[in-house]
């Protein structure tokens, strides 16, 4: 599955919850009725793009012991791991503090849940 779909699914169901939650017929009445939880959401893809960047770097492939990995621009190998546990951390608050549940595949309330 491509990555901008696995995204857009993500999206979707973060927007779906919060509609529903809050009785709205379409989700893009979010951005209208409540801009700031529809900020929200943007905010918590910002940290899912860059939670990818990260994990690509970090599971270089074609480097066979982490520490041979030792420098992409100004990161670290550790120092990109370290951000990654930050924003895996940030992303968990951030749907807290939504009160969603984890995105789903196809953005329904069953089924398996997609790697964030």
């Amino acid at each position: 599955m491509a990555a901008r779909s696995v995204r857009k699914q993500i999206r979707d169901s973060l927007l779906q919850q919060l509609a529903d939650r809050l009785g709205l017929s379409d989700p893009a009445q979010l951005k209208q009725e409540r801009p700031e939880l529809y900020d929200q959401v943007e905010i918590y893809m910002l940290f899912y793009d860059r939670r990818r960047e990260l994990t690509a770097y970090v599971t270089n492939k074609g480097v066979e012991d982490p520490r041979d990995r030792v420098e992409v621009g100004s990161k670290t190998y550790l120092e990109s791991t370290k951000e990654l546990r930050m924003i895996a951390q940030e992303m968990r608050n951030a749907l807290t503090r939504l009160k969603l549940d984890p995105p789903e595949e196809g953005g329904g309330t069953g089924g398996q849940f997609l790697p964030l």
